[in-house]
């Protein structure tokens, strides 16, 4: 018996917003930082915030995020949890 799928939902206007602002910040982040902060390498980049992205008061705050390598950004979100 196949599973039936259920359509997705479209997304609100607000998720969209959050969705485009996100990008933008992406793109501000890469020009300011250019490479890993951590290691200094300039591939696989990712933005990596000290607060959750879940509290939108500081989720496009410049001094929340960093540039962090791929395999860098694990250890660091490990380490600071466990703090």
């Amino acid at each position: 018996m196949a599973k039936i799928k259920k359509p997705r939902k479209q997304k609100t206007a607000r998720q969209l917003i959050i969705i485009d602002n996100d990008a933008l910040f992406r793109k501000i982040i890469n020009a300011r930082d250019v490479i890993c902060q951590k290691t200094g390498r300039p591939d696989r980049l990712q933005v990596a915030h000290f607060w959750s992205r879940g509290r939108l008061r500081t989720r496009w705050d410049l001094d929340n995020a960093v540039l962090l390598g791929a395999g860098v950004l694990p250890y660091v979100t490990a380490t600071v949890t466990a703090l």
